[in-house]
């Protein structure tokens, strides 16, 4: 009795083979159903690709011209990082100890020149006004150094000093 009885031998068989095949049909159903969604995203690219084929040399001109514009900004902001590091050896060269409002504005500087922003007259206006800075823009003794650092700001960033 160790042999298993034909029948029960053929039936297990069969199990096997039905259970391989739901499989089978389960990868396959899942194929073609990634296939048909595949149909309609390709089928949309290239429509796309043919509608814009007219519309690429406009797009090429708008892509090179903000291209040029970007180069221009980024190479105006290594510019402004130069001259920030000016800026920092004549306050190195001073001998004198940065008052509160320079530390600020030279930190306000840094960040805005390391996140690729360019500073110009407008921006600094009320980078000044948000520190509360213009009443400080006084003559008097006790802010000469001050005025001499902003002077030397205005200078090196090519801001207009008599909007200030």
């Amino acid at each position: 009795m160790s042999r298993q009885n034909p029948v029960a031998k053929l039936s297990k068989a069969l199990q096997q083979y039905k259970s391989e095949r739901i499989g089978t049909e389960e990868d396959l159903i899942k194929c073609i159903q990634k296939v048909n969604l595949d149909k309609a995203i390709l089928f949309r690219e290239k429509q796309s690709v043919l509608w814009k084929d007219a519309a690429d040399q406009r797009q090429t001109s708008l892509e090179e011209a903000l291209r040029k514009e970007k180069q221009m900004r980024h190479e105006l902001n290594r510019k402004q990082k130069d001259a920030y590091e000016l800026v920092l050896q004549f306050m190195k060269e001073r001998n004198t100890k940065p008052v509160q409002e320079e530390k600020q504005i030279l930190d306000g500087i840094k960040i805005i020149l390391e996140n690729g922003w360019i500073l110009q007259t407008e921006e600094i206006l009320k980078f000044f006004d948000g520190l509360g800075l213009r009443q400080k823009l006084t003559v008097s003794t006790e802010n000469l150094m001050f005025l001499e650092f902003i002077y030397l700001l205005c200078r090196v960033f090519d801001i207009d000093s008599t909007r200030i």
